[in-house]
């Protein structure tokens, strides 16, 4: 089992897609990810997320939903649907 130690201070990180994530500040970010401000260890950062932080699924995907259930009402008010 790994010690929080190890990793040193760890932030959380936030996407585009309102994905967060734990990760150790002395690492570099992966491209398109932004810190939250929030730094401590591990554990305290893994308790944030699941205090703070409802599970969702990915901006896109709520967004291809909201289009198809666009597409979905025109083809129903054409009387194509």
């Amino acid at each position: 089992m790994r010690k929080d130690t190890e990793f040193g201070i760890i932030v959380n990180i936030v996407d585009d897609e309102h994905q967060f994530c734990v990760w150790p500040m002395h690492r570099p970010l992966p491209f398109g990810w932004f810190f939250t401000g929030l730094t401590g260890s591990q554990a305290e950062m893994e308790v944030s997320l699941r205090q703070q932080f409802v599970e969702t699924i990915p901006a896109t995907h709520i967004t291809r939903v909201k289009w198809s259930r666009a597409s979905q009402w025109a083809d129903t008010e054409s009387g194509a649907g």
